[in-house]
């Protein structure tokens, strides 16, 4: 991912500042988990936020293990295990 492009940092204070095209990329998907994407003032923020949409989808895709092929791929993926553990339905 091109960060250069989507968000402008202040190095002093580590705070970002979304560009255009990045507020076209990420506004919608963060509204879909519920974070607004004025509340985002941080690259560990942003990186949250991320993270939240990338779970929900991952989660969506291997909903109720109903194609156990994608789920084993996706437990290898840290922030769809971490979900799935949040939600209770990890797999051992």
């Amino acid at each position: 991912m091109d960060t250069f492009k989507i968000y402008i940092e202040d190095t002093n204070t580590g705070a970002i500042r979304l560009t255009s095209k990045g507020r076209r990329m990420f506004e919608t998907k963060f509204a879909s988990v519920g974070i607004a994407i004025d509340s985002i003032r941080t690259k560990t923020e942003f990186t949250l936020a991320y993270d939240r949409f990338f779970n929900d989808k991952m989660f969506t895709l291997g909903k109720n293990n109903r194609d156990p092929y994608l789920d084993n791929v996706l437990q290898e993926i840290p922030a769809y295990r971490k979900g799935m553990e949040i939600r209770g339905k990890v797999t051992q």
